[in-house]
């Protein structure tokens, strides 16, 4: 039982040690503000909630700056939704090359919104 048990925190710490912060930055090119921005690790199959608080909203030309911690790669995906319910999405991100840019001809216009990585191997 107890090399169960030092296997496991091993494991534990070795998964810490891989594990880092990561800055990421997202410039709103829409023309349209964006009230809900959603960061899911390359690896989930679900969005992670809205990064935004209930009455904040990242205007048209803005910025905004996020600190992703403890993610073992830089890779993300990102959903954003704008004031009339548009969506825009960016998969696989990788937040060590510098700022996304959503731009008003990202605009999805399909009705579904899954957390369909595309294979771009």
């Amino acid at each position: 039982m107890s090399k169960l048990i030092l296997v496991f925190v091993m494991l534990q710490l070795s998964t810490a040690l891989w594990a880092k912060d990561y800055i990421l930055e997202i410039h709103n090119q829409t023309q349209k503000a964006l009230h809900y921005i959603y960061v899911s690790h390359v690896q989930d199959h679900i969005w992670e909630e809205d990064l935004l608080d209930e009455n904040e909203y990242l205007e048209r030309d803005g910025q905004l700056t996020l600190t992703l911690s403890d993610y073992p790669t830089p890779y993300f995906d990102i959903r954003a939704i704008d004031s009339e319910g548009n969506f825009y999405y960016r998969y696989r991100v990788d937040a060590e090359q510098g700022p996304v840019y959503f731009k008003a001809q990202d605009r999805v216009t399909s009705t579904l919104t899954p957390k369909n990585i595309p294979n771009l191997k």
